[in-house]
């Protein structure tokens, strides 16, 4: 684990807020999006640090392919397909961190994702 990641959330869940039927990261302004917006100026702080976004995984995708296809080999960007809730949302985040850039963690997540291997529940809601 070299440096701290970004996070980011993009959430769109339940008890997440509309304005005007859409939700906050989808927003546009200036024709783009927030988390398009959000993204760029991240981008722009020239540091190495890898980014993970959580929320709509399709949505996301289509929002952000242009910028990551270009920062592609700079900078590790992962979208996350989000989960229930934003405490569940960033809980797996860090964990889908730790599974990348810990090479314990990633030992034992993939022991306890592996059904041949698994006497340890404990990572099982992570392993779908």
């Amino acid at each position: 684990m070299n440096e701290t990641p970004i996070f980011i959330a993009a959430g769109v869940g339940e008890g997440a807020t509309t304005v005007d039927g859409k939700h906050k990261p989808y927003l546009r302004i200036d024709n783009r999006s927030n988390i398009q917006i959000v993204l760029e100026e991240v981008v722009k702080t020239k540091n190495s640090r890898p980014i993970y976004i959580w929320g709509s995984e399709p949505d996301l995708n289509e929002e952000l392919n242009s910028i990551i296809t270009r920062e592609r080999d700079k900078r590790e960007i992962n979208i996350i397909s989000q989960r229930g809730n934003i405490v569940e949302n960033a809980i797996f985040a860090y964990f889908f961190y730790l599974k990348n850039s810990d090479k314990d963690f990633k030992e034992i997540y993939s022991n306890s994702c592996n059904p041949e291997r698994n006497n340890n529940r404990f990572f099982e809601f992570f392993c779908r």
